[in-house]
């Protein structure tokens, strides 16, 4: 089985148009990145505007989050989003762990249990700088 990772985009972008990858520009997104990178097969980033995005993909900046959207705007989204990651992933292609907060997961997950992904949560429950130091940890450390 293999391995796919998910990272929320973050509020802080360089201007202008960039590879998804190198869009966002904070540490826990800089972090994150690394450590999906080196530790699963797959990763794509979850954007309050473009729903998933594959990390080489291009796009413009913006300025948008799901924080302030209604609960009826982040079902959409979810809906949307989890369209896209089917398209992506199929549910027996391996696990999907989510490293994204509460905005990102609270409609989303259920629909990839309910679809039949299987779904980790590797940093539930951790503050932003908690997850800065599990990180850290994890990709200074490695192998």
């Amino acid at each position: 089985m293999i391995k796919i990772g998910l990272v929320s985009c973050v509020s802080k972008k360089k201007e202008g148009r960039h590879k998804a990858e190198e869009l966002y520009v904070s540490p826990l997104f800089i972090y994150s990145r690394a450590y999906v990178k080196r530790y699963y097969d797959k990763w794509f980033i979850l954007s309050a505007k473009h729903h998933l995005l594959v990390p080489g993909q291009t796009i413009e900046s913006y300025d948008e989050n799901l924080k302030g959207k209604s609960a009826k705007e982040k079902e959409a989204w979810a809906q949307e989003t989890f369209r896209q990651i089917s398209a992506h992933i199929k549910q027996h292609d391996g696990i999907i762990f989510i490293h994204a907060g509460m905005a990102y997961r609270k409609y989303l997950v259920p629909k990839l249990e309910s679809a039949g992904y299987k779904i980790e949560i590797p940093l539930a429950g951790l503050r932003i700088g908690e997850q800065l130091s599990w990180y850290d940890k994890k990709t200074r450390y490695a192998c």
